[in-house]
């Protein structure tokens, strides 16, 4: 009840916003799209993406007109960055190419929003690689790239390395899906399993109660469609329970997409 009343709040207050074309209605939507992506589809959070984009459009058409009506509209920068993250991280799940927001818009992410998210700047720069489309036009070159994220995968001794470890592995299965390669599906097994088993570790040794668990869901969910033993589905099945644990379901499709996959595999 409580949830709703907020909800119903926020909209009327929303809707305010829009009648005068306010960019404060940007916070608004904001909030919808947040809604959005823990209670809806997993990976399916355009409508409120595209609407907050449309309304930034309104007051901004560069960065530094962008910038100067942060100024004014506290929060503004930190709320786009997320919506950023959301159209990114919602592509990659989709597997489709395409991004609402443009490369512009990205110059507002900062290593701050990166710590927040357990993602390293040049690890989202390639899962924006592939969003777009890159891994079609230059398969080779996206592979190199998936090849250097391994390659700057080290020891991790806190959640963010570990988080950032995950998202590394993360975009080799997102390149592996995309990759057109004449060569047997089996000559990438070895690979995709290798990045399965390391994301796996990694969640393991992350508890729900971490600042980044809630970030974790992107590579989660490509290892959980890309599992191969009983094992992975356990340790994946474990986080989707987890994002539940407090009470307040998040995510609440990504276990059943990942379910959906196993029983196909007959890993159910």
């Amino acid at each position: 009840m409580d949830v709703a009343r907020h909800r119903l709040a926020a909209l009327m207050e929303l809707n305010e916003a829009l009648e005068t074309a306010s960019p404060f209605a940007i916070l608004g939507i904001a909030a919808f799209a947040v809604f959005e992506v823990f209670d809806g589809a997993f990976g399916q959070w355009q409508c409120h993406i595209y609407g907050a984009k449309s309304l930034i459009d309104c007051h901004c058409r560069n960065l530094a007109e962008l910038e100067q009506l942060s100024e004014s509209v506290t929060g503004l920068t930190e709320i786009v960055a997320r919506l950023i993250w959301f159209d990114t991280m919602g592509t990659i799940v989709r597997g489709t190419t395409g991004l609402i927001f443009e490369d512009w818009h990205r110059q507002i992410l900062n290593e701050s929003f990166f710590r927040i998210v357990g993602c390293p700047a040049d690890t989202f720069d390639a899962f924006v690689s592939v969003a777009k489309g890159d891994v079609c036009s230059d398969p080779l070159g996206a592979c190199f790239q998936a090849m250097g994220q391994l390659l700057k995968m080290g020891p991790a001794s806190s959640d963010w390395e570990r988080c950032a470890n995950m998202n590394r592995c993360a975009v080799v299965l997102a390149v592996l899906a995309k990759v057109d390669d004449e060569a047997p599906i089996s000559s990438r097994d070895p690979t995709v399993l290798s990045a399965v088993d390391s994301i796996c570790r990694l969640i393991s040794a992350i508890p729900p109660s971490s600042p980044f668990f809630i970030h974790m869901a992107t590579p989660v969910y490509l290892a959980g469609i890309n599992a191969t033993t009983t094992q992975h589905c356990e340790i994946v099945r474990r986080y989707w329970l987890g994002c539940n644990s407090a009470g307040v379901p998040r995510y609440p499709d990504g276990l059943l997409r990942c379910e959906e996959q196993w029983r196909l595999r007959g890993l159910e």
